[in-house]
């Protein structure tokens, strides 16, 4: 860790999530197809150069063995929980719009994985708790949500950044 200045979180080292043990091929996969549509070229970079310069999530531990900080366990481990135990999203509904001192919760659920799945399992929640707006066109009906879905992954997105985006002068 820096002794001065600004201290990013995603840079906090996991020496136990050691890369050789806890990489998820799956994940990584998943991630790098994103990454090939985003920049429109095949990743021909090692898996392990690629995660540690282009990422930035592989770091080494005392012992110079390779290891993930927190963006890496969050990303690619294969149980970031085991690791970041606070790293879910709790879902709630909640009846009505008003803050009550005994709230009637209609469905709830918590949402565990990477990164990615935290993201999406929030979204399908999201999805299945708002309304649909059924359009008739000719002999067909068309549903369409009540909020884009863009908006609410943003959202989603935003509220997961801001638990993360800790900075320290310590």
């Amino acid at each position: 860790m820096r002794s001065t200045g600004d201290y990013d979180y995603s840079e906090t080292p996991y020496t136990d999530a050691q890369f050789d043990t806890e990489f998820d091929q799956s994940r990584f996969d998943l991630f790098n197809l994103a990454y090939e549509k985003k920049v429109k070229q095949k990743n021909v970079i090692p898996i392990d150069v690629f995660l540690e310069n282009t990422c930035r999530v592989i770091t080494f531990d005392d012992n110079n063995k390779k290891c993930f900080n927190s963006a890496g366990v969050l990303l690619f481990s294969k149980n970031p929980q085991k690791y970041i135990p606070y790293s879910k999203i709790k879902c709630t509904k909640f009846l009505g719009a008003e803050i009550t001192a005994n709230p009637k919760i209609l469905d709830s659920f918590e949402c565990e994985g990477n990164l990615i799945e935290l993201i999406n399992s929030a979204a399908d929640f999201v999805k299945k708790n708002i309304r649909n707006r059924a359009l008739v066109i000719g002999t067909t009906t068309q549903y369409e949500l009540e909020y884009p879905e863009a908006s609410f992954r943003e959202a989603i997105i935003n509220a997961i950044m801001g638990c993360f985006s800790i900075k320290s002068s310590e």
